[in-house]
């Protein structure tokens, strides 16, 4: 938790910065992000925050806010150089992970932009022979077009790492009924429609209140893929026998892409503004019942230190953000 303190003052001048780098010109409507801006680096120990900018000609009311916010966070703030932008590398990642998905057996993976905008990084869980080779030639030339400063070879836009351990990570206990006003971070179920008893588990996230005029809805966050990418199943709690909601999507998940947001419809149950920070047994009971209330909504960052709650995780709060806006796969979903 000592982190989570460090990095508030990072996490605040960030949200000056982009506040600032969002409200630029210079883009389509359609855009939330300026052309040039390459994302934003923590370094959490060093109390330093790291600005890219694609062609480092950054305006100069940036530099001078970035200096001003420095000196009164107390923390470093640099501009440096970026050979790509944020936005295109985004682009380019969901593009190309939509090639991998098919190519061959590479049933899970991920391509994400590399934390200082200079390129791609492609994850598997084991070598291909034609892996580097294929994404080599499907996105250099790409990549070259958009390049700023070439000074090297261009296969150095992309690399590829093969993890095996990016995988599901083993179960090793659960939380399986969260009581209303819901907490989040428990178990759900989901049956399946030909056969109920042979449904999924998954976890729900923060609750949340929308207001359409007189109307309120309550919601639990959850993930896409929880609900198998389509709105209506029904979802229980994790110990399958209480009806929770039913799933709702975000996005219209077609043509292989979508954002991996959903949230299980409450109807008139409440949520309680909280979210369950404690651990989970292997009997599926909670270990106490600490929360932390919701304050809001804020952009992840590379560099910065995150807590999740899951219904099998448990609360977990040494997790270092490696990257943002990229896409991953997993089983062609």
């Amino acid at each position: 938790m000592e982190l989570m303190r460090q990095q508030q003052p990072l996490s605040r001048a960030a949200r000056l910065l982009e506040a600032y780098i969002e409200a630029l010109p210079q883009k389509a409507k359609s855009d939330r992000w300026h052309p040039n801006f390459g994302g934003i680096v923590f370094n959490v120990p060093a109390r330093k925050l790291t600005v890219y900018w694609k062609d480092f000609r950054p305006p100069k009311k940036l530099l001078a806010l970035a200096e001003k916010t420095g000196e009164s966070e107390g923390v470093a703030i640099e501009v440096r150089s970026s050979r790509f932008a944020k936005g295109e590398l985004e682009e380019e990642a969901y593009t190309l992970a939509k090639q991998l998905m098919y190519f061959g057996d590479l049933a899970t993976g991920s391509v994400s932009p590399r934390s200082a905008a200079d390129g791609l990084l492609v994850t598997v869980r084991r070598p291909l022979t034609d892996v580097e080779r294929y994404v080599t030639a499907t996105s250099r030339d790409q990549l070259s077009a958009m390049a700023y400063g070439v000074d090297g070879d261009a296969k150095d836009y992309i690399s590829v790492e093969v993890d095996p351990n990016f995988r599901i990570a083993p179960v090793t206990g659960r939380r399986e009924t969260d009581l209303s006003p819901l907490t989040g971070g428990a178990r759900i179920f989901i049956p399946n429609i030909g056969n109920p008893s042979a449904g999924k588990g998954c976890s729900t996230a923060f609750g949340f209140r929308m207001t359409n005029g007189t109307a309120t809805t309550y919601g639990m966050a959850t993930a896409a893929h929880c609900c198998d990418y389509h709105s209506g199943d029904s979802v229980k709690t994790g110990s399958e026998n209480v009806p929770l909601g039913t799933c709702r999507l975000l996005d219209t998940c077609q043509n292989l892409g979508c954002r991996d947001l959903a949230y299980i419809d409450t109807g008139s149950d409440p949520v309680s503004g909280r979210m369950y920070i404690d651990q989970v047994s292997t009997g599926g009971a909670s270990l106490g019942g600490a929360t932390n209330p919701l304050v809001g909504l804020d952009d992840d960052h590379v560099g910065e230190f995150v807590c999740a709650s899951g219904g099998y995780s448990g609360a977990q709060c040494d997790i270092r953000t490696s990257s943002t806006g990229g896409a991953a796969w997993h089983g062609n979903f």
